[in-house]
């Protein structure tokens, strides 16, 4: 795709209308793509669609401390301050139904949940290592301080994730 733009800005007719046509393919993956979803303290979830309208999609037991869309698979993902993860479909009409629900290991301090690629979250909780869950595989990993570059007893406490290479 930049071969193809670069070529575009260089004059090239053919690239600028392929350039042109495979940007306009790209859709949003649902049809509540201008809405959002929000989590609060009473572990409730509403959406609110495109025109303003706010309605209850789902609880959870506690407060909604992360709250994560999976890109591409319409899930959202939530995490409570007691560390139940769960993943709900969202339909088109922006309904949502639990698919998954489970308890993560983490720390007892801050923690920080983001996506750190396609389905994978990494969790920082005040720890010297990073957990890793690979909700598209159900699978979980840990990595760790253990370098000369890092001092005994350092704690991971955020994280940030580029998927540019």
């Amino acid at each position: 795709m930049v071969g193809l733009a670069r070529a575009a800005v260089n004059g090239d007719e053919k690239a600028l209308d392929l350039f042109s046509s495979a940007k306009g393919k790209k859709q949003p993956s649902s049809q509540f793509a201008n809405s959002f979803f929000f989590g609060t303290a009473d572990g409730v979830v509403f959406l609110v669609d495109d025109k303003g309208h706010t309605t209850t999609s789902f609880s959870v037991d506690g407060s909604v401390k992360t709250l994560l869309y999976y890109e591409g698979k319409d899930i959202l993902v939530t995490v409570t301050e007691n560390m139940m993860l769960t993943q709900h479909s969202i339909s088109l009409d922006g309904n949502t139904n639990e698919i998954m629900k489970v308890k993560i290991t983490a720390g007892s301090g801050s923690r920080y949940i983001v996506w750190a690629g396609q389905g994978v979250l990494a969790t920082a909780s005040g720890e010297n290592v990073l957990r890793m869950l690979d909700i598209g595989r159900n699978e979980n990993y840990v990595l760790r301080l253990e370098s000369a570059a890092y001092e005994q007893g350092e704690c991971i406490t955020c994280i940030a994730y580029s998927s540019m290479k």
